[in-house]
């Protein structure tokens, strides 16, 4: 497991420390090894400089365990690690470099709607794509079957390039097992949440593609008193303090909300828990992936509270309409306002049946662990990598 190094600053994300302290503590136990990449303090994460950076420190890792094993597999997480192919061709020994397979698993694009424009990103998406289209030894990992079509139009990748990965999470796991009732209630109550009213929740990151002001408008809109919960994560200063770009717009459209604008996920678990909570909104257009579907489901057992989402994106793949959850038009605000109300309107039976079909998707279709040995299999039988590239060899 290959990480920037969390202890070098940066400027322009946080790290959890309980999450951390958890994360490093699974990997101990699992015998997991863990390799810092060296890169610039106070720099950003999303800049082409710290991309490169960070592409140098891998192929060196990859030089040292290409010394050691016959066959290496590089998984990289998203657009950062696009320039660790072309790195490592323009300084490995041929006898090294043709002991890895590369691929990238790309969570979001230069062409994703909402992206902040960084120069050069599109070009270098593009470059890696063709290098997947010509390379045999170089792929391209499935994510959603939305974000799959988008990346097949926008960048023309060929059916030779993908390598089946998905996405999805540890349903088993402790940080997505839920809370007992009593403890749920507990943390509800240390955040202020009042109880005996509809909850409505939307937590995640702050970003323009997940249109916090549509979300927060549709809310305002339901004929019915609710209690409005919205965590929006925003970078901090450097102060420690965060902007709360949405805090006008609540006061002047809400009579109860919540809002918190730092990274925050006991809270979220906890209302999962509560039989107040009808709803958790998810409003981005264009989602490429979207795994809150997949936590929520986890994170319920005796309440019931549904997702409701828009109709495309990484969200359309997952959500079934009165099926696995409710869902809108992602062009309309009253499209929202209506499924918002549905879900107020279901009997909490309904909603546990919904809850329920959610929760047994999750293990069938989304279970990180069974893809990912899925994909080790499938390098391991040569469907993927230097087989492959030994059987393209002798053909020509």
């Amino acid at each position: 497991m290959a990480v920037h190094d969390w202890e070098t600053p940066s400027t322009d994300y946080r790290v959890d420390s309980a999450v951390l302290h958890d994360s490093l503590a699974k990997a101990r136990e699992g015998d997991v090894r863990i390799h810092r990449l060296e890169h610039t303090p106070h720099t950003k994460l999303w800049s082409y400089p710290r991309w490169a950076e960070l592409s140098s420190s891998v192929t060196a890792l990859l030089s040292r365990l290409a010394e050691e094993y016959e066959q290496v597999l590089f998984v990289g997480v998203d657009v950062p690690y696009s320039l660790v192919r072309e790195h490592c061709e323009n300084s490995l020994p041929p006898h090294k470099l043709e002991k890895i397979t590369f691929a990238l698993s790309f969570h979001t694009s230069a062409l994703v709607a909402g992206q902040t424009w960084l120069p050069g990103r599109e070009a270098l998406e593009r470059d890696y794509v063709r290098r997947a289209n010509e390379d045999a030894s170089t792929f391209i990992t499935t994510l959603t079957p939305f974000f799959d079509r988008k990346i097949e139009l926008d960048y023309g990748a060929r059916d030779e390039a993908w390598m089946r990965l998905g996405h999805g999470i540890a349903p088993r796991s402790a940080n997505l097992t839920p809370y007992p009732r009593e403890k749920a209630v507990e943390i509800a109550g240390s955040f202020g949440i009042p109880r005996g009213v509809p909850i409505v929740v939307h937590f995640g990151r702050d970003h323009p593609m997940k249109r916090i002001p549509f979300a927060i408008e549709a809310v305002a809109r339901v004929g019915r008193p609710l209690h409005f919960v919205l965590i929006a994560s925003t970078p901090a200063n450097a102060e420690g303090i965060a902007d709360a770009p949405h805090a006008d717009q609540l006061k002047q459209e809400l009579d109860s909300y919540t809002y918190l604008t730092h990274f925050e996920r006991e809270l979220p678990k906890a209302l999962a828990q509560l039989p107040e909570t009808v709803a958790f909104l998810l409003s981005a257009a264009g989602e490429p992936m979207g795994q809150i579907p997949q936590e929520v489901a986890c994170w319920t057992d005796s309440a019931a509270p549904v997702v409701v989402a828009p109709e495309d994106g990484g969200y359309g793949d997952q959500i079934s309409d009165a099926e696995t959850g409710f869902t809108f038009d992602v062009h309309s605000v009253a499209s929202c306002t209506r499924a918002i109300e549905r879900a107020m309107k279901a009997t909490l039976n309904e909603r546990k049946a919904i809850s329920v079909k959610m929760k047994n998707l999750v293990h069938e279709n989304f279970d990180a662990s069974t893809k990912l040995c899925r994909l080790l299999m499938s390098v391991e039988s040569g469907e993927h990598g230097m087989p492959r590239r030994q059987a393209g060899a002798e053909a020509k």
